[in-house]
């Protein structure tokens, strides 16, 4: 029974990452299922049956979802996955015998040229599949970054609260104040530095610098505070921006 090399990281890739469960299936009944150069003769009706009931699967979609993963050739009868070749090979090499018979396949479907290599369009969409994987990479950075300054903020409000009131705090209070803090920089449009002013103006510095006996440290809480309404049905982020945004360009609360 043959065997075949995976990649450990093979479900955080991100084009693994983002399909649906049942093409993840096929994708790796793919790879078990194909040839040693790695061609699989497509039959959908027999990959349905293995993959077992309420799997289901279309070769449309499933076209889309792949991309230039997969290489159709022979009338679409058969699908070459390039991928293949690098994860249970490496680098082809003509005098090595086990790759010779890879390589006479490829050969053999016009997929290979002797002292080349693999044809220049399948590199081609092997360099885009990368750059795509990079793009996506990217995208998750800046949303786990996006992610962490909300976290940071939550800590930072807990720990403008007095000691008694931090150890009433749970993780579940701070994955909310995470999560508010997030859609005041996604919905209302804040950047993290003006939501971090205003936090620590409201529950620091306004205290300190007003005699009036009101106090927004005593009225002001919990984050949630900032996108409920207040009298005037303004949300309170807004509220308080207008009230500090003079302030903070012109350096005045720095």
């Amino acid at each position: 029974m043959a065997k075949r090399f995976i990649d450990t990281n093979f479900f955080k890739k991100p084009l693994v990452r983002g399909m649906e469960g049942p093409y993840k299936l096929l994708y790796i009944y793919m790879f078990l299922d194909c040839d040693h150069a790695g061609i699989w003769i497509k039959d959908f009706e027999i990959a349905k049956i293995f993959l077992g009931n309420g799997i289901d699967i279309e070769e449309k979609k499933a076209i889309e979802i792949f991309g230039d993963k997969i290489h159709a050739f022979d009338n679409n009868q058969r699908w070459f996955i390039p991928s293949f070749i690098e994860h249970q090979y490496g680098k082809l090499n003509e005098k090595n015998r086990v790759h010779k018979s890879v390589i006479d396949a490829l050969m053999k479907h016009g997929l290979y040229k002797k002292n080349k290599g693999l044809i220049s369009s399948l590199l081609g969409a092997k360099d885009k599949d990368k750059d795509k994987a990079k793009e996506k990479d990217k995208e998750i950075y800046k949303e786990k970054e996006k992610e962490k300054k909300a976290y940071e903020l939550a800590i930072f409000f807990k720990s403008t609260l007095d000691e008694k009131q931090q150890n009433k705090i749970t993780n579940e209070t701070i994955d909310e104040w995470t999560e508010c803090f997030e859609k005041c920089h996604r919905l209302d449009g804040y950047s993290y530095e003006q939501i971090k002013d205003i936090v620590e103006y409201f529950r620091i510095k306004y205290d300190e610098e007003n005699e009036n006996g009101f106090s927004w440290a005593k009225n002001f809480q919990s984050p949630m505070k900032l996108r409920r309404l207040n009298k005037d049905k303004i949300r309170y982020i807004d509220y308080f921006w207008e009230q500090i945004k003079d302030m903070v360009e012109y350096g005045i609360q720095k």
